[in-house]
């Protein structure tokens, strides 16, 4: 089983289930849809400290990071959410 696999809300199929959940950033223009970073989310419950593990990020957090990534690839962004809770 994989680290990131939890019982957890997917927006993908609007419930929890066990799955993996997903930070990314995407190109989109009126046409076409290009994923160019993504980062798995890593539910506190994986973590040996749990929440309190300095590894545990909110989900808010990845997404900084990749949005840092394509600030600095010189990509116009703007942060949307889909199917989270």
């Amino acid at each position: 089983m994989s680290f990131h696999v939890a019982h957890q809300y997917l927006g993908s199929v609007e419930k929890i289930e066990n799955g993996i959940v997903a930070v990314s950033t995407l190109w989109a223009d009126e046409r076409v849809h290009y994923p160019l970073h993504a980062l798995p989310y890593t539910p506190a419950d994986r973590l040996s400290r749990g929440r309190s593990d300095p590894s545990f990020r909110t989900k808010p957090q990845p997404a900084a990071i990749l949005a840092g990534r394509a600030r600095a690839a010189g990509l116009a962004w703007k942060a949307t959410s889909t199917g989270s809770r």
